[in-house]
Protein backbone atom coordinates (compact mmCIF):
# COMPACT_ATOMS: atom_id res chain seq x y z
CA UNK A 1 0.00 0.00 0.00
CA UNK A 2 1.31 3.05 -0.90
CA UNK A 3 2.43 5.38 1.64
CA UNK A 4 0.66 9.30 1.45
CA UNK A 5 1.85 12.05 3.10
CA UNK A 6 -0.85 14.13 5.12
CA UNK A 7 -1.28 17.39 4.06
CA UNK A 8 1.11 20.14 5.87
CA UNK A 9 -1.91 22.93 5.46
CA UNK A 10 -4.64 22.63 8.05
CA UNK A 11 -7.53 23.84 5.49
CA UNK A 12 -6.03 20.77 3.69
CA UNK A 13 -6.11 18.53 6.77
CA UNK A 14 -9.38 19.44 7.53
CA UNK A 15 -10.99 19.15 4.00
CA UNK A 16 -8.84 15.64 3.98
CA UNK A 17 -10.95 14.74 7.36
CA UNK A 18 -14.05 16.38 6.84
CA UNK A 19 -14.09 14.20 3.15
CA UNK A 20 -13.30 11.06 5.04
CA UNK A 21 -15.87 11.09 7.48
CA UNK A 22 -18.66 12.40 5.68
CA UNK A 23 -21.99 10.30 4.80
CA UNK A 24 -23.29 12.99 2.43
CA UNK A 25 -24.96 11.72 -0.61
CA UNK A 26 -23.32 13.88 -2.96
CA UNK A 27 -19.20 15.00 -1.91
CA UNK A 28 -17.59 17.48 -4.29
CA UNK A 29 -14.07 18.44 -4.90
CA UNK A 30 -13.53 20.85 -7.05
CA UNK A 31 -10.14 22.84 -7.47
CA UNK A 32 -7.01 23.61 -9.63
CA UNK A 33 -4.76 21.14 -11.31
CA UNK A 34 -2.12 19.54 -9.51
CA UNK A 35 -4.05 20.57 -6.45
CA UNK A 36 -4.24 16.93 -4.71
CA UNK A 37 -8.17 16.57 -4.69
CA UNK A 38 -8.28 13.45 -6.95
CA UNK A 39 -6.31 11.57 -4.03
CA UNK A 40 -8.30 12.65 -1.36
CA UNK A 41 -11.65 11.90 -3.14
CA UNK A 42 -9.78 8.39 -3.85
CA UNK A 43 -9.12 7.90 -0.17
CA UNK A 44 -12.93 9.18 0.56
CA UNK A 45 -14.26 6.54 -1.64
CA UNK A 46 -11.33 3.67 -0.73
CA UNK A 47 -12.82 4.44 3.00
CA UNK A 48 -16.11 3.93 1.86
CA UNK A 49 -15.94 1.21 -0.61
CA UNK A 50 -14.09 -1.09 2.13
CA UNK A 51 -16.23 -0.15 5.21
CA UNK A 52 -19.58 -0.20 3.88
CA UNK A 53 -21.92 -3.67 4.24
CA UNK A 54 -22.87 -2.77 0.30
CA UNK A 55 -21.20 -5.08 -3.02
CA UNK A 56 -21.31 -3.20 -6.00
CA UNK A 57 -19.95 -0.09 -6.79
CA UNK A 58 -19.23 2.32 -9.71
CA UNK A 59 -15.89 3.93 -10.69
CA UNK A 60 -16.51 6.47 -13.91
CA UNK A 61 -13.95 8.57 -15.79
CA UNK A 62 -14.06 10.65 -19.31
CA UNK A 63 -12.84 7.08 -20.93
CA UNK A 64 -11.49 3.41 -19.03
CA UNK A 65 -8.27 4.71 -20.28
CA UNK A 66 -8.09 8.15 -17.82
CA UNK A 67 -9.75 6.57 -15.53
CA UNK A 68 -7.57 3.94 -15.07
CA UNK A 69 -4.37 6.55 -15.06
CA UNK A 70 -5.70 8.78 -12.57
CA UNK A 71 -7.62 6.75 -10.31
CA UNK A 72 -7.06 3.18 -10.36
CA UNK A 73 -2.89 2.36 -11.41
CA UNK A 74 -1.24 5.85 -10.07
CA UNK A 75 0.73 5.55 -7.33
CA UNK A 76 -1.82 6.90 -5.41
CA UNK A 77 -4.70 5.12 -6.87
CA UNK A 78 -7.17 2.70 -5.72
CA UNK A 79 -4.72 -0.13 -6.36
CA UNK A 80 -2.54 1.53 -3.67
CA UNK A 81 -5.55 2.81 -1.26
CA UNK A 82 -6.75 -0.81 -1.05
CA UNK A 83 -4.94 -3.84 -0.18
CA UNK A 84 -5.21 -7.12 -1.87
CA UNK A 85 -7.94 -5.38 -4.54
CA UNK A 86 -7.35 -6.78 -8.09
CA UNK A 87 -8.10 -4.72 -12.00
CA UNK A 88 -8.83 -7.09 -13.83
CA UNK A 89 -11.87 -8.06 -16.79
CA UNK A 90 -15.14 -9.28 -15.51
CA UNK A 91 -17.54 -10.41 -18.52
CA UNK A 92 -17.17 -7.33 -21.11
CA UNK A 93 -15.83 -5.05 -18.81
CA UNK A 94 -13.19 -3.93 -16.20
CA UNK A 95 -13.63 -3.95 -12.85
CA UNK A 96 -11.69 -3.82 -9.38
CA UNK A 97 -12.66 -6.68 -7.46
CA UNK A 98 -11.46 -7.06 -3.39
CA UNK A 99 -12.46 -8.50 -0.12
CA UNK A 100 -13.29 -6.66 3.16
CA UNK A 101 -15.02 -7.22 6.26
CA UNK A 102 -15.62 -10.94 4.90
CA UNK A 103 -17.46 -9.43 1.98
CA UNK A 104 -16.42 -9.89 -1.74
CA UNK A 105 -17.06 -6.28 -3.46
CA UNK A 106 -16.56 -5.07 -7.08
CA UNK A 107 -16.12 -1.41 -8.44
CA UNK A 108 -17.37 -1.71 -11.54
CA UNK A 109 -15.06 0.70 -14.32
CA UNK A 110 -16.79 2.79 -17.43
CA UNK A 111 -16.08 5.44 -19.37
CA UNK A 112 -19.00 7.95 -19.66
CA UNK A 113 -17.88 10.84 -22.21
CA UNK A 114 -20.03 9.04 -24.95
CA UNK A 115 -23.65 10.20 -25.91
CA UNK A 116 -24.38 6.23 -25.57
CA UNK A 117 -22.32 5.19 -21.96
CA UNK A 118 -25.16 4.94 -19.99
CA UNK A 119 -26.67 2.02 -21.62
CA UNK A 120 -24.03 0.07 -20.26
CA UNK A 121 -25.03 0.89 -16.88
CA UNK A 122 -28.92 0.67 -17.27
CA UNK A 123 -30.16 -1.86 -15.67
CA UNK A 124 -27.59 -2.59 -12.48
CA UNK A 125 -27.96 -1.56 -9.05
CA UNK A 126 -25.00 -0.16 -7.45
CA UNK A 127 -24.46 1.10 -3.97
CA UNK A 128 -22.52 4.21 -4.49
CA UNK A 129 -20.23 5.75 -7.57
CA UNK A 130 -17.24 7.35 -7.83
CA UNK A 131 -17.13 10.08 -10.88
CA UNK A 132 -13.78 11.29 -12.21
CA UNK A 133 -13.96 14.84 -14.05
CA UNK A 134 -17.49 14.79 -13.94
CA UNK A 135 -17.90 17.99 -15.83
CA UNK A 136 -16.33 15.81 -18.46
CA UNK A 137 -19.43 13.15 -18.33
CA UNK A 138 -22.30 12.46 -21.00
CA UNK A 139 -25.37 14.31 -18.93
CA UNK A 140 -27.66 11.54 -19.67
CA UNK A 141 -25.38 9.22 -18.27
CA UNK A 142 -24.78 11.40 -14.75
CA UNK A 143 -28.62 11.07 -14.58
CA UNK A 144 -28.69 7.29 -14.81
CA UNK A 145 -26.09 6.60 -12.65
CA UNK A 146 -27.90 9.00 -9.95
CA UNK A 147 -30.65 6.21 -10.31
CA UNK A 148 -28.82 3.19 -10.52
CA UNK A 149 -27.97 3.86 -6.72
CA UNK A 150 -31.37 4.94 -5.16
CA UNK A 151 -31.48 1.30 -3.76
CA UNK A 152 -28.43 1.18 -1.80
CA UNK A 153 -28.53 1.21 1.72
CA UNK A 154 -25.51 3.18 1.94
CA UNK A 155 -25.61 5.62 -1.04
CA UNK A 156 -23.24 7.97 -1.50
CA UNK A 157 -21.54 10.24 -4.47
CA UNK A 158 -18.23 10.99 -4.99
CA UNK A 159 -17.42 13.85 -8.13
CA UNK A 160 -13.58 15.73 -8.79
CA UNK A 161 -13.70 18.02 -11.20
CA UNK A 162 -11.30 21.37 -12.87
CA UNK A 163 -13.43 24.19 -12.73
CA UNK A 164 -15.27 24.79 -15.55
CA UNK A 165 -17.61 27.44 -17.40
CA UNK A 166 -19.92 28.45 -14.57
CA UNK A 167 -22.92 27.98 -17.31
CA UNK A 168 -21.73 24.49 -17.67
CA UNK A 169 -24.42 21.86 -16.93
CA UNK A 170 -23.34 20.06 -13.69
CA UNK A 171 -23.24 23.68 -11.85
CA UNK A 172 -27.18 24.50 -13.41
CA UNK A 173 -28.17 21.09 -12.76
CA UNK A 174 -26.54 19.91 -9.82
CA UNK A 175 -24.30 21.87 -7.75
CA UNK A 176 -25.72 25.71 -8.12
CA UNK A 177 -28.54 24.21 -6.98
CA UNK A 178 -27.54 22.04 -4.34
CA UNK A 179 -26.03 24.63 -3.37
CA UNK A 180 -28.67 27.01 -2.74
CA UNK A 181 -30.94 24.22 -0.96
CA UNK A 182 -32.23 25.10 2.78
CA UNK A 183 -30.96 22.77 5.37
CA UNK A 184 -34.38 21.02 5.33
CA UNK A 185 -34.35 20.38 1.61
CA UNK A 186 -30.70 19.06 2.09
CA UNK A 187 -31.47 16.49 4.64
CA UNK A 188 -34.38 15.62 2.26
CA UNK A 189 -31.41 14.80 -0.33
CA UNK A 190 -29.20 12.98 1.88
CA UNK A 191 -26.73 16.01 2.05
CA UNK A 192 -24.22 17.80 0.33
CA UNK A 193 -20.61 18.57 0.66
CA UNK A 194 -18.30 20.53 -1.42
CA UNK A 195 -14.64 21.64 -1.23
CA UNK A 196 -12.21 23.65 -2.90
CA UNK A 197 -8.57 23.15 -3.64
CA UNK A 198 -5.30 24.85 -4.94
CA UNK A 199 -1.86 23.41 -5.43
CA UNK A 200 -1.30 24.67 -2.18
CA UNK A 201 -3.66 21.82 -0.99
CA UNK A 202 -1.61 19.23 -2.25
CA UNK A 203 1.55 18.39 -0.02
CA UNK A 204 3.60 16.91 -2.39
CA UNK A 205 3.92 20.30 -4.28
CA UNK A 206 6.65 22.59 -3.09
CA UNK A 207 6.70 26.17 -3.74
CA UNK A 208 8.97 25.98 -6.65
CA UNK A 209 7.23 23.63 -8.13
CA UNK A 210 3.50 26.13 -7.32
CA UNK A 211 5.32 28.88 -9.05
CA UNK A 212 6.50 26.98 -11.78
CA UNK A 213 2.83 25.96 -12.02
CA UNK A 214 1.41 28.86 -12.42
CA UNK A 215 3.82 30.30 -14.88
CA UNK A 216 2.33 27.88 -17.39
CA UNK A 217 -0.81 29.81 -17.64
CA UNK A 218 -0.94 33.73 -18.58
CA UNK A 219 -2.47 35.80 -15.62
CA UNK A 220 -5.54 37.40 -16.59
CA UNK A 221 -6.85 34.51 -18.60
CA UNK A 222 -9.25 32.12 -18.09
CA UNK A 223 -6.77 29.57 -18.28
CA UNK A 224 -4.77 30.53 -15.13
CA UNK A 225 -8.13 31.37 -13.44
CA UNK A 226 -9.22 27.80 -13.53
CA UNK A 227 -6.43 25.93 -13.53
CA UNK A 228 -4.10 27.49 -11.02
CA UNK A 229 -6.60 29.35 -8.77
CA UNK A 230 -9.60 27.05 -9.33
CA UNK A 231 -12.12 29.06 -9.74
CA UNK A 232 -14.76 28.68 -12.64
CA UNK A 233 -14.85 31.30 -15.31
CA UNK A 234 -15.86 31.99 -18.70
CA UNK A 235 -13.48 30.62 -21.71
CA UNK A 236 -12.34 33.93 -23.40
CA UNK A 237 -9.92 35.13 -25.88
CA UNK A 238 -7.23 33.59 -27.20
CA UNK A 239 -6.91 29.49 -27.15
CA UNK A 240 -3.48 29.97 -26.87
CA UNK A 241 -2.39 33.29 -25.96
CA UNK A 242 1.23 32.51 -25.51
CA UNK A 243 1.92 30.81 -28.75
CA UNK A 244 4.43 33.55 -30.88
CA UNK A 245 7.36 33.59 -33.70
CA UNK A 246 9.76 32.15 -30.60
CA UNK A 247 7.85 28.60 -30.92
CA UNK A 248 9.12 28.80 -34.45
CA UNK A 249 12.76 28.04 -35.01
CA UNK A 250 15.09 27.59 -37.86
CA UNK A 251 16.24 23.63 -36.72
CA UNK A 252 18.25 21.25 -38.91
CA UNK A 253 15.34 18.85 -40.53
CA UNK A 254 17.56 16.26 -40.71
CA UNK A 255 17.66 15.51 -37.25
CA UNK A 256 13.72 14.67 -37.57
CA UNK A 257 12.51 11.27 -37.74
CA UNK A 258 9.96 12.18 -39.63
CA UNK A 259 7.65 9.16 -39.09
CA UNK A 260 3.82 10.94 -38.20
CA UNK A 261 1.54 13.53 -40.44
CA UNK A 262 -1.77 14.76 -39.26
CA UNK A 263 -4.26 16.05 -42.21
CA UNK A 264 -7.69 18.04 -41.65
CA UNK A 265 -9.14 17.66 -44.84
CA UNK A 266 -11.58 20.21 -46.54
CA UNK A 267 -14.14 20.28 -49.24
CA UNK A 268 -15.66 24.03 -48.47
CA UNK A 269 -12.52 24.97 -46.67
CA UNK A 270 -8.47 24.54 -47.30
CA UNK A 271 -7.22 20.97 -46.30
CA UNK A 272 -4.02 20.74 -44.08
CA UNK A 273 -1.41 18.78 -43.79
CA UNK A 274 1.44 18.61 -40.75
CA UNK A 275 4.99 16.58 -40.63
CA UNK A 276 6.74 15.82 -38.22
CA UNK A 277 8.67 13.55 -35.33
CA UNK A 278 11.16 12.97 -32.47
CA UNK A 279 14.26 15.36 -33.14
CA UNK A 280 17.59 13.23 -32.34
CA UNK A 281 15.25 9.82 -31.26
CA UNK A 282 14.15 11.72 -27.68
CA UNK A 283 10.44 11.22 -26.59
CA UNK A 284 10.43 13.80 -25.22
CA UNK A 285 11.11 16.24 -28.18
CA UNK A 286 8.97 16.39 -30.97
CA UNK A 287 9.00 18.72 -33.77
CA UNK A 288 6.93 19.59 -36.76
CA UNK A 289 8.37 20.37 -39.32
CA UNK A 290 6.29 21.48 -42.32
CA UNK A 291 2.80 21.91 -43.58
CA UNK A 292 0.79 21.56 -46.71
CA UNK A 293 -1.71 24.01 -47.32
CA UNK A 294 -4.08 23.91 -50.12
CA UNK A 295 -7.30 26.16 -50.36
CA UNK A 296 -8.57 24.69 -53.93
CA UNK A 297 -11.75 23.16 -52.62
CA UNK A 298 -11.54 21.58 -56.03
CA UNK A 299 -9.54 18.79 -55.39
CA UNK A 300 -10.14 15.75 -55.16
CA UNK A 301 -8.83 12.82 -52.50
CA UNK A 302 -6.51 11.42 -55.63
CA UNK A 303 -4.96 14.88 -55.65
CA UNK A 304 -4.11 15.34 -52.13
CA UNK A 305 -2.93 11.66 -52.20
CA UNK A 306 -0.34 12.98 -54.67
CA UNK A 307 -0.07 16.43 -52.61
CA UNK A 308 1.18 13.45 -49.67
CA UNK A 309 4.01 12.09 -52.04
CA UNK A 310 5.41 15.27 -53.37
CA UNK A 311 5.72 16.46 -49.40
CA UNK A 312 7.83 13.19 -48.55
CA UNK A 313 9.64 13.81 -51.68
CA UNK A 314 10.87 17.22 -50.59
CA UNK A 315 11.58 16.33 -47.04
CA UNK A 316 13.51 13.19 -47.83
CA UNK A 317 10.77 11.15 -46.31
CA UNK A 318 9.64 7.49 -46.70
CA UNK A 319 5.96 7.77 -47.56
CA UNK A 320 5.28 4.41 -46.32
CA UNK A 321 7.09 4.86 -42.94
CA UNK A 322 4.78 7.28 -42.08
CA UNK A 323 1.62 6.65 -39.88
CA UNK A 324 -1.28 9.33 -40.93
CA UNK A 325 -3.85 10.71 -38.87
CA UNK A 326 -6.83 11.48 -40.57
CA UNK A 327 -9.83 13.79 -39.65
CA UNK A 328 -12.27 11.34 -38.28
CA UNK A 329 -15.23 12.84 -40.73
CA UNK A 330 -12.96 12.31 -43.81
CA UNK A 331 -13.09 8.81 -44.22
CA UNK A 332 -12.99 9.49 -47.92
CA UNK A 333 -9.47 10.53 -48.22
CA UNK A 334 -8.91 7.58 -45.22
CA UNK A 335 -9.54 5.22 -47.72
CA UNK A 336 -7.89 6.92 -50.68
CA UNK A 337 -4.44 6.53 -48.97
CA UNK A 338 -5.20 2.98 -47.38
CA UNK A 339 -5.93 2.13 -51.35
CA UNK A 340 -2.37 3.15 -52.19
CA UNK A 341 -0.87 1.14 -49.46
CA UNK A 342 0.01 4.06 -47.13
CA UNK A 343 -0.97 3.76 -42.82
CA UNK A 344 -3.59 5.75 -42.56
CA UNK A 345 -5.36 5.94 -39.03
CA UNK A 346 -8.64 8.35 -37.61
CA UNK A 347 -6.84 10.89 -35.39
CA UNK A 348 -8.13 11.57 -31.89
CA UNK A 349 -10.63 14.17 -31.90
CA UNK A 350 -11.47 14.97 -28.44
CA UNK A 351 -11.03 18.55 -28.77
CA UNK A 352 -11.02 20.05 -25.46
CA UNK A 353 -8.64 17.61 -23.94
CA UNK A 354 -6.58 17.50 -26.92
CA UNK A 355 -6.21 21.29 -27.17
CA UNK A 356 -5.18 21.45 -22.97
CA UNK A 357 -2.68 18.45 -23.92
CA UNK A 358 -0.90 20.17 -26.59
CA UNK A 359 -1.04 23.20 -25.13
CA UNK A 360 0.84 21.71 -22.32
CA UNK A 361 2.83 20.34 -24.75
CA UNK A 362 4.02 23.63 -26.40
CA UNK A 363 3.81 25.67 -23.53
CA UNK A 364 6.70 23.11 -21.96
CA UNK A 365 8.96 22.97 -24.77
CA UNK A 366 8.46 19.30 -25.69
CA UNK A 367 6.69 20.60 -29.40
CA UNK A 368 8.33 22.94 -31.44
CA UNK A 369 7.57 24.00 -35.11
CA UNK A 370 9.78 25.20 -37.72
CA UNK A 371 9.58 28.56 -38.86
CA UNK A 372 8.79 27.85 -42.50
CA UNK A 373 5.31 26.94 -41.47
CA UNK A 374 3.59 30.40 -42.16
CA UNK A 375 0.30 29.18 -42.15
CA UNK A 376 0.19 27.39 -38.76
CA UNK A 377 1.67 30.80 -36.95
CA UNK A 378 -1.00 32.90 -38.51
CA UNK A 379 -3.52 30.85 -36.73
CA UNK A 380 -2.25 30.35 -33.73
CA UNK A 381 -2.75 35.02 -33.61
CA UNK A 382 -6.48 34.66 -34.03
CA UNK A 383 -7.51 30.79 -33.04
CA UNK A 384 -10.06 31.82 -30.31
CA UNK A 385 -13.03 30.94 -28.15
CA UNK A 386 -16.70 31.07 -29.60
CA UNK A 387 -17.86 33.48 -26.90
CA UNK A 388 -21.65 32.61 -27.55
CA UNK A 389 -20.93 28.97 -26.74
CA UNK A 390 -19.60 30.73 -23.54
CA UNK A 391 -22.88 32.11 -22.79
CA UNK A 392 -24.39 28.82 -23.54
CA UNK A 393 -22.02 26.89 -20.53
CA UNK A 394 -19.80 25.72 -23.12
CA UNK A 395 -16.31 25.71 -24.19
CA UNK A 396 -15.79 25.34 -27.80
CA UNK A 397 -13.21 27.63 -30.85
CA UNK A 398 -14.54 29.43 -33.03
CA UNK A 399 -14.77 27.50 -36.68
CA UNK A 400 -13.44 29.94 -38.52
CA UNK A 401 -9.61 29.96 -39.56
CA UNK A 402 -8.57 27.18 -37.52
CA UNK A 403 -7.75 24.03 -40.07
CA UNK A 404 -4.20 24.49 -38.99
CA UNK A 405 -4.90 24.75 -35.73
CA UNK A 406 -7.35 21.04 -35.85
CA UNK A 407 -4.25 19.49 -37.69
CA UNK A 408 -1.92 20.44 -34.88
CA UNK A 409 -4.19 19.48 -32.36
CA UNK A 410 -4.74 15.77 -34.14
CA UNK A 411 -0.82 15.20 -34.70
CA UNK A 412 -0.35 16.29 -30.33
CA UNK A 413 -3.25 14.33 -29.05
CA UNK A 414 -2.43 11.15 -31.53
CA UNK A 415 0.98 11.12 -31.83
CA UNK A 416 2.68 12.98 -29.01
CA UNK A 417 0.39 11.79 -26.37
CA UNK A 418 1.22 7.96 -26.18
CA UNK A 419 4.55 8.93 -26.08
CA UNK A 420 5.66 11.68 -23.78
CA UNK A 421 5.88 11.39 -19.54
CA UNK A 422 5.35 14.61 -18.14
Amino acid sequence: MTTILPPTNLDACRKVREGMESHAFLNVWEGAVRSGKTVFALMAFANYVISSKERSFLLSGRTVKTIEKNAILDDYGLLSLIPGARYRKVGEARAITLRANGIDKIINVVGASDIRAYMQIRGNTYAGWFADEINMHDPEFVSEALRRTAMSHDRRHFWTLNPDNPYHWVYVDYLDRYSEMTQSELDKLGGYRWWHFTPKDNPAMTPAMIQSLGMQYPKGTHLYDRYILGLRCMAEGLIYPKVNASFFRDFDISKVDIRYCAIDFGTDHPTVMAFGGMFNGNKQDWRMVAEYFDEKSDKTTYDHYVGFLDMCRKLGADPNRITIAIDPAAKVLRQEFIQHGLHAVRAVNDVLPGIDFTRRAIYEGRLIFHESMKKTLKEFGTYSWDPKASERGEDKPIKIYDDCMDTVRYFGYTFIRPMVKW
